[in-house]
């Protein structure tokens, strides 16, 4: 090759990287951060069953409240304060409710283990005005039969 020829490709080489580099421009931070905005996150609540005022509406469904002593609970429902020893009572409007085969329906037995499943809506700590942070809706809740207890 000659050097004319090389230092040609040279110079092409060395302005194409300024022109490629202009041709993508950098997205701009985001106006208000995502953690601000309310949004939905797993609630899980399990325990024994202390009340319940259901009714059936449909296979499956089930409108009323119940009461549960809490035995176990995920970080969003802890945080809410579904603590261990604690008593919540939930309001069910069109839920998933599964009954396992034993267990009376549509009202279980005191002392029945219940698992209820849901979402809750969060803001970060940090951010300003947590408006619509705390509401709890429930999808799902799961009755089974107490576990027996070992003589």
């Amino acid at each position: 090759m000659s050097k004319k020829l090389i230092g040609f490709v040279c110079v092409l080489a060395v302005a194409g990287v300024p022109m490629a580099a202009a041709a993508k421009p950098h997205p701009s931070p985001p106006a208000k951060p995502h953690k601000c905005t309310p949004h939905a996150v797993a609630y899980r609540v399990s325990g024994a069953l202390v009340s319940s005022d259901l009714t059936t509406s449909g296979r499956h469904m089930a409108n009323g409240t119940i009461t549960v002593m809490v035995s176990g609970a995920n970080k969003a429902a802890k945080n809410a304060g579904a603590t261990k020893g604690s008593t919540q009572t939930y309001t069910l409007t069109n839920t998933t409710v599964h009954y396992a085969h034993v267990v009376a329906q549509p009202n279980p037995a005191a002392g029945t283990r219940t698992v209820v499943k849901g979402t809750i809506t969060v803001v970060e700590k940090k951010c300003q005005g947590a408006s619509g942070a705390g509401q709890v809706t429930i999808k799902r809740v799961d009755f089974t039969p107490a576990p027996k207890r070992k003589p």
